[in-house]
């Protein structure tokens, strides 16, 4: 994982049976891991571990402020995943704040969505359990994207990070891994190793 390139765009396809890696640098990639698995036949559900809701509605928006609504179709009609994601499959989690508009867009389209002030209520492990359940229901497995934007101040620990990503991990259902969007620093490493399995005992 260290070795990444920060340069890449998509990584080489490589067999992990039902495990497609897209692990990139600077670009969000999500759009891009959709468009890979439009082949498959089953759906997916996704869950976004991240600061905002990424929900934003103009196209003149950053794409992290609208990945999530350039993927459902909501900018552009000629990009539109949502018959490979549908809504009910989708779980925001460790949001810190989101704009009127995209907080309307959640609650129209029934997006599960867990705030902060849920995690600090309800727990890490519960909040991550009721994720992995919304996100797999019914699908052949998770599309997990997080960002390191939803750690610090007023927002997830690093333990709470980890341990999250621990779980995530155990479940066995993700099919995808998205960790693009900012550098590929030493800490940004050692969470992707915890989604991909690594233990502290090596077990």
């Amino acid at each position: 994982v260290e070795d990444l390139d920060l340069n890449i765009v998509k990584s080489e396809k490589v067999d992990l049976g039902r495990f497609t890696p897209l692990l990139a640098g600077r670009r969000p990639l999500l759009t891009s891991a959709l468009a890979d698995m439009e082949t498959r036949s089953e759906s997916l559900g996704l869950i976004m571990i991240d600061s905002t809701p990424s929900l934003g509605l103009s196209g003149k928006l950053p794409l992290g402020r609208r990945l999530l609504s350039t993927s459902l179709g909501l900018i552009d009609p000629s990009i539109n995943y949502s018959q490979r994601l549908s809504p009910e499959n989708i779980v925001l989690l460790g949001v810190k704040k989101a704009d009127p508009d995209e907080a309307s867009l959640i609650r129209k389209l029934n997006i599960k969505t867990f705030t902060m002030e849920d995690v600090d209520l309800l727990g890490i492990r519960e909040v991550t359990m009721r994720s992995i359940r919304r996100a797999a229901s019914g699908t052949g497995g998770i599309i997990l994207r997080f960002s390191r934007r939803a750690a610090g101040p007023q927002g997830l620990t690093s333990r709470e990070f980890h341990f999250m990503l621990e779980i995530l991990a155990g479940s066995e259902t993700i099919r995808c891994l998205d960790i693009s969007g900012y550098p590929m620093d030493s800490e940004t490493c050692q969470f992707v190793e915890t989604a991909l399995g690594k233990k502290i005992l090596g077990r």
